[in-house]
């Protein structure tokens, strides 16, 4: 009987054996599939790196303009207002948390800095960021809903930047594409997030919570699958993390002197008008960003290959590239004003559901103010590049002082043609001074 009931115990631990085994293989086919789908091979990286940063790039530009136009839709003008104000305190926040590390970070083929000691500067910049949040509501004193959709805009753009951190090293570990992958997949799930609680309770508050915790939770996620299958640069100064404070400071002031010349006419607004005044002037500023999309779509996933050729000593490819951008920049800028012209200002006044005409000539100032805002970014990113980064702080200081002079004087006086006037001039002089310093820098250096 015992030796019955041990071969049924037998034959049970053996179909046992066979079942767990068959899941075991169901799951390995569940995980090789998962990653044929974010891993491409390594001959089609570039080419799949350069879709997807092109993706995710375009969608992220797109996400407060595609917000807006719900937003748009389902509230009152002034929400439209809060609503289009918070989103550019937050992106001037962000730029704190980001400290301009991620161009400089991707391009680190030397490894100067490991991965570890990025990723424990991002977490202190993101603290003070988070820190720098909290006290601008307080100091500007808004009413507790409109400090709560700025403050939680806010904490959105804090996930963004810890996300960013670990993007910026897959991009340095050439693997940029799946980056892309998960921060389109990221992008998407926050949106319906947003847009379903939006439907559902007809607040701000509410919509940017739900989509705060589905940014958590799809930041964790996939960074814990992909993580580890990924090649992580290191070195032996892990204790060394304070430095990235020092090395990257002038690229941290130019990039958040970037963010405020780009806003101050938001800023302005907030100060001497009002929220309705506010979101319709947030409307016909959204295409601004669209030239400066298209061109870093074009040249984002060049600059390791940008990086080498300085390093390498390299130039004629470097200049060749470099001029041949800023004719693309020109011919982009002038089709879509062109196109704006025609129709522009009609489509959007479609798209967000409000009477936009008045506004047509703003929206082609705008747009031109957009052509020099995407030359800024280039030139900033070849700046990087290049490692001539301490130039832009004067660079950004003088033009942040220019137009902290400027914008209020026109704002106040002008209105929305003054915010529109006001930004293009300070764009047009920056971009005037940054190429200029460029095409110098890289013609003195000999080949």
């Amino acid at each position: 009987m015992q030796e019955i009931g041990g071969n049924q115990h037998s034959q049970a631990d053996k179909e046992e054996a066979v079942k767990v085994s068959g899941q075991e293989k169901m799951m390995g086919r569940r995980i090789q599939w998962l990653d044929r789908l974010l891993f491409c091979p390594e001959d089609q990286v570039q080419r799949q790196a350069m879709i997807w940063n092109t993706i995710l790039s375009f969608l992220n530009a797109l996400q407060s303009a595609l917000l807006l136009f719900v937003v748009s839709r389902t509230l009152s003008d002034v929400d439209i207002g809060i609503f289009s104000f918070a989103f550019s305190v937050a992106y001037l926040m962000i730029m704190i948390g980001n400290y301009g590390v991620r161009n400089y970070q991707a391009t680190d083929v030397k490894v100067r800095f490991g991965f570890k000691e990025y990723l424990k500067h991002r977490v202190m910049t993101c603290i003070i960021m988070t820190i720098c949040s909290v006290g601008y509501v307080v100091v500007r004193g808004y009413d507790s809903h409109k400090a709560w959709v700025v403050l939680l805009c806010c904490i959105l753009k804090v996930i963004e930047s810890v996300e960013n951190v670990y993007h910026s090293e897959y991009q340095r570990g050439m693997r940029l594409e799946v980056a892309g992958k998960i921060g389109t997949v990221r992008f998407i799930c926050c949106m319906i997030a947003f847009l379903i609680t939006l439907f559902a309770t007809k607040n701000l508050v509410s919509s940017f919570l739900v989509m705060d915790i589905v940014a958590l939770l799809m930041l964790i996620i996939p960074i814990i699958y992909t993580y580890p299958k990924v090649t992580i640069a290191e070195n032996s100064n892990a204790d060394e993390w304070w430095r990235i404070f020092f090395k990257c400071f002038p690229l941290f002031l130019s990039s958040f002197f970037n963010i405020y010349i780009c806003n101050a006419s938001k800023y302005a607004i907030d100060k001497y008008s009002d929220e309705v005044v506010q979101g319709y002037y947030g409307m016909i500023f959204m295409p601004v960003f669209v030239i400066n999309l298209i061109s870093n779509c074009i040249y984002g996933p060049h600059l390791v290959g940008l990086a080498k050729y300085w390093a390498d000593n390299n130039i004629p490819p470097l200049k060749r590239f470099v001029r041949n951008q800023i004719i693309i920049v020109i011919i982009v800028t002038l089709v879509i004003i062109v196109g704006a012209y025609i129709c522009g200002i009609q489509v959007m006044s479609l798209f967000f559901g409000k009477d936009l005409k008045p506004y047509k000539m703003n929206l082609l100032i705008l747009l031109l103010g957009g052509g020099m805002t995407a030359l800024v970014d280039f030139m900033n990113n070849i700046i990087t590049v290049i490692r001539k980064q301490k130039i832009l702080v004067w660079v950004y200081g003088f033009i942040s002082l220019a137009s902290f002079i400027i914008t209020p004087i026109f704002v106040k006086n002008w209105g929305i043609d003054g915010a529109a006037n006001s930004y293009t001039l300070v764009l047009a002089i920056q971009a005037v001074v940054m190429t200029i310093y460029v095409l110098w820098a890289i013609k003195s250096k000999k080949s």
